[in-house]
């Protein structure tokens, strides 16, 4: 093999070894981007959803409070609500997810501890208002369609390939919305 055909065979395999990456980095990227940005189109009717739950779930606090229930429990409630009234001022789910999930668990601990005790359960207004968080679970077809999204986004940045792009770009793990009460 000449001098000249080693050369055209080295800038070949060098321009290989750099194209390469380079045109899969201009490949996947745009794909997370495209993946992550699905998220967060789901997420918008689902905060919508979530910002009338909450309101009942407000509502519901205040009547456990004036009904005597726990201290511990009310606080709880007052510190998760008020985390979620200041992130719902925008649209971030990394922000909005975890708040909302710490606030379906905290609904359902109210919601159980108003119906197994009987002195809060014999309380109207906590039924009533109880019942009214109850009746404002999401839809599930909107859960259905942002856990979709969660779940391709989580695929897409956990491949083998992609793996080593999302630290690069910052790629992280997103939280799925875990509700309280399956409705489905």
């Amino acid at each position: 093999m000449g001098r000249r055909t080693r050369r055209v065979v080295l800038l070949l395999v060098v321009v290989a070894v750099v194209a390469a990456p380079l045109l899969f980095v201009l490949r996947a990227k745009p794909q997370l981007d495209d993946s992550l940005d699905a998220i967060g189109k789901q997420w918008a009717p689902l905060r919508v959803e979530l910002v009338e739950r909450y309101d009942t779930l407000d509502a519901a606090t205040g009547a456990a409070s004036d009904a005597g229930l726990d201290d511990a429990l009310v606080g709880e409630l007052r510190s998760a609500l008020d985390d979620w009234s200041r992130s719902d001022q925008g649209d971030d789910p990394t922000v909005g997810v975890p708040i909302a999930n710490n606030l379906e668990g905290l609904g359902a601990r109210l919601a159980t501890v108003g119906t197994a005790n009987p002195r809060l359960a014999a309380d109207e207004a906590l039924g009533f208002s109880l019942t009214l968080y109850t009746d404002r679970a999401p839809d599930p077809e909107v859960v259905s369609a942002y856990s979709t999204a969660v779940d391709d986004y989580e695929r897409e940045r956990s491949s083998v390939l992609k793996r080593p792009l999302t630290g690069f770009f910052g790629f992280q793990a997103r939280d799925d919305f875990v509700p309280s009460i399956r409705t489905s």
